[in-house]
């Protein structure tokens, strides 16, 4: 029967719990049976934000005065409405290491805190009402980037790209980006901060490394870079569209090449291929003669068109040994575009070899070739005499000029020019040609625009000296290819400007105009001269001398009479 009662009064007092908890909606779990004549505690604590970095320590204060028997709970809120128990008394609720109680000065440590850790910490003391003290907890981390692309793009020429780049940090990254060009460690930087990078229309100069940055001021900067390499039809340039050369002499053509991807080159002499290359379309044979070597050449370190450490090195061992290919070089023009350096060597040339030889660069979206002619012809004369005349009424000329073969005529064409210095006068070119002896080099005649200078032309002595002159010499440079010229030009006007020009031809042809080369006589007054009837020639003040004589001579002979 007692324990019927007993049962009965445990019954009962549960009942009342569970009433206590739902039907007065007291919610607090924590609670336990206080006197309510005690003193409540109090925090001592104020609300605090607490920022720290990545791997370091926090200590949360739960300061309170008159905790008695209540026990201290801390849990994290938040922002859902959800909430974690970390300590409730001295017992510990979270299963990490990292946090620890200071039982006696009711501080809670998080150690080696993490970027997790961030968020809102409540001391709680189970009143009623119930006590709490919030705390915030900043954890500063550095920044973390990521691309939106994989790290190699491969894009057509002029596709527009949009690079996006995601920057996680604490504080908020700022993001840069950057561009590298070529393998070295130079970088460009391309515009104001922000996150997407687009690239409109992008062409060869788009190639290169993206770089997208991120710093906060915690720890260090953050990046992630990608590669766009921008895909577009070959391009073949050269320097050169012109080479003379003679027999016997050993020749190399150049033309750079650039495409994406990379072309395959052929070289072709009047029409026919020298090797094959990617196709033989617009040809019509095959050179396989042993005079030919295809040359390109790779170098080990790019330093804007001047390569060291270069390399020979024979890829097409099957072809005649005369042959031989070594790896291509890149060479940077413009500092944007690479171009890759292809050659072909000629040796022992012979008359047959002149003509048109063609560098043409094939790849998937394109083609592209250049033109280069080989021929015999002179160069341009370079006319080497001062600008100035010792002279009031003649003129020096001297010109070299450079030819494997023999110079068979020469022409000067000058004539005044205007007083603004800017434009030729409307007068006419005044023409003097020069044929020679190719064998000795000797004057055989001389032509102006006045026809041949005869014994007793007036042209005689405008050109006599010319003729006297006019006497070509041949310097060390090579055996008879640089040609030395000088003439003498008279009936000039004193003080004058003119404006003049050379050429030479040898038995291939004219050579093309040297430059316009101003020159103008000796300035000032020049003393007057008389010829006399035996061609001495009489100065002024000899004249006036004799004049002198006379007229004392007369004055003596009327005092005598």
């Amino acid at each position: 029967m007692a324990r019927k009662h007993t049962h009965a009064a445990y019954t009962s007092i549960l009942l009342m719990i569970i009433f206590s908890v739902v039907v007065l909606g007291y919610d607090d779990y924590y609670a336990e049976y206080y006197d309510e004549d005690s003193q409540p505690p109090v925090f001592t604590s104020k609300s605090q934000l607490f920022t720290v970095e990545l791997g370091e320590s926090a200590i949360i204060p739960c300061d309170a005065k008159n905790p008695g028997d209540y026990k201290l709970v801390i849990k994290r809120a938040f922002a859902n409405g959800g909430e974690q128990l970390l300590w409730v008394g001295r017992e510990k609720m979270a299963r990490t290491k990292r946090l620890h109680l200071d039982a006696q000065a009711l501080r809670l440590t998080i150690s080696n805190i993490r970027v997790t850790d961030a968020g809102t910490y409540v001391c709680h003391f189970g009143t009623n009402p119930p006590m709490e003290l919030q705390h915030h907890v900043d954890v500063h981390y550095p920044p973390v980037v990521s691309l939106s692309v994989s790290p190699e793009q491969r894009v057509r020429v002029g596709t527009t790209v949009t690079l996006t780049c995601a920057a996680r940090g604490n504080p908020e990254p700022i993001i840069n980006w950057s561009k590298r060009e070529d393998s070295s460690e130079h970088l460009i930087q391309l515009q104001q901060p922000q996150q997407q990078l687009i690239l409109p229309e992008v062409s060869h100069e788009s190639t290169g490394t993206y770089i997208c940055s991120a710093r906060n001021g915690i720890g260090h900067p953050s990046s992630a870079s990608a590669t766009l390499i921008v895909e577009y039809p070959p391009k073949v340039i050269t320097e050169e569209h012109s080479v003379r050369s003679g027999e016997g002499e050993s020749l190399e053509l150049v033309c750079l090449v650039s495409g994406e991807p990379k072309p395959s080159v052929l070289w072709a002499h009047d029409g026919d291929v020298i090797l094959p290359g990617l196709d033989t379309e617009g040809f019509k044979g095959f050179h396989k003669s042993s005079k030919y070597y295809l040359n390109s050449t790779k170098y080990d370190h790019i330093n804007m068109g001047s390569p060291s450490n270069s390399e020979n090195v024979p890829l097409l061992r099957s072809i005649e040994p005369a042959i031989k290919v070594k790896p291509s070089s890149i060479t940077f023009v413009n500092n944007t575009f690479m171009y890759e350096h292809h050659s072909l060597t000629i040796e022992n040339i012979h008359e047959a070899d002149f003509g048109t030889y063609v560098c043409k660069a094939e790849n998937n979206f394109g083609k592209d070739y250049v033109t280069i002619q080989v021929t015999g012809l002179p160069h341009p004369p370079q006319i080497v005499s001062e600008p100035e005349s010792n002279k009031y009424n003649s003129y020096t000329f001297k010109w070299e000029a450079e030819s494997y073969y023999p110079i068979m005529e020469h022409m000067l064409k000058y004539k005044p020019r205007q007083l603004n210095n800017s434009t030729l006068s409307n007068e006419s070119w005044e023409r003097i040609t020069k044929v020679t002896d190719p064998q000795s080099s000797s004057s055989l005649l001389i032509m102006s625009d006045q026809g041949y200078a005869k014994e007793d032309s007036k042209s005689k002595s405008a050109y006599t000296e010319m003729q006297d002159n006019f006497a070509v010499h041949q310097t060390q440079k090579a055996p008879n290819i640089m040609h030395h010229v000088s003439l003498t030009v008279h009936n000039l006007k004193p003080g004058m400007d003119y404006i003049g020009y050379a050429k030479v031809r040898n038995k291939y042809g004219w050579s093309p105009e040297s430059e316009l080369f101003a020159f103008s006589t000796k300035k000032g007054r020049p003393m007057a001269i008389q010829q006399s009837s035996n061609g001495h020639i009489l100065m002024h003040n000899q004249l006036m001398n004799l004049l002198h004589i006379i007229i004392i001579s007369r004055i003596l002979e009327c005092l005598y009479i």
